[in-house]
């Protein structure tokens, strides 16, 4: 049985954080709302993961990895600012847990 978008944005978002966290605690030089804004608007997929992974390795100031993951503008996910919003913040949350259990 196919998911409904609401089941696909509820599995897909956890995904997405660990995702914003990882690249967060990385490249802590990068804006974690600039992460964010980067990913979520990008469509899941282990092409998405493998090139923001490689973009850590680069000497840019930010994260990009939209132009190679999206080859159709049809293809780039809408996202509200609320969306944006609570996205940073379970990630800072996310990271703040992490660093209290170090």
């Amino acid at each position: 049985m196919n998911d409904t978008p609401k089941e696909q944005r509820e599995q897909r978002q956890p995904a997405f954080v660990g995702l914003i966290a990882l690249i967060a605690e990385m490249r802590p030089d990068w804006r974690i709302e600039q992460i964010t804004a980067e990913l979520i608007g990008c469509p899941w997929s282990e092409h998405l993961v493998l090139a923001a992974l490689r973009a850590t390795r680069e000497d840019d100031d930010r994260l990009r990895v939209a132009d190679e993951v999206i080859k159709v503008a049809s293809q780039r996910v809408a996202v509200t600012q609320a969306q944006h919003d609570a996205y940073t913040r379970r990630a800072r949350s996310l990271l703040n847990r992490q660093a209290s259990d170090a």
